[in-house]
């Protein structure tokens, strides 16, 4: 009985260290290609090309708006959740 509950521990333990490979490892896939996709389209809308069309504010900023999404919400995500790195740490609110 002490070799089952020895055994369904290492599982739950691979598992959740499977979890947080995923996350880390996906989430780095995302933010490279989200950061790549983002420039490219903020270059294209930005052209002069496109520039002449009605379409290019809303495509332009929704551009900029995914870039800043990606690199600040994507990023804490992957620290918070795939390295436990806490963003909000007890030092900031230390008394003086």
């Amino acid at each position: 009985m002490n070799n089952t509950n020895m055994n369904t521990a290492d599982l739950e333990s691979l598992l959740s260290n499977v979890y947080y490979q995923i996350i880390m490892w996906f989430g780095f896939f995302l933010f490279i290609n989200g950061n790549i996709g983002n420039i490219i389209n903020m270059a294209v809308y930005g052209s002069k090309k496109f520039r002449k069309r009605a379409c290019f504010i809303y495509l332009f900023w929704e551009s900029v708006a995914n870039f800043f999404f990606v690199n600040f919400i994507l990023v804490t995500r992957i620290l918070q959740s795939g390295f436990h790195i806490s963003m909000i740490s007890n030092h900031a609110y230390r008394k003086l």
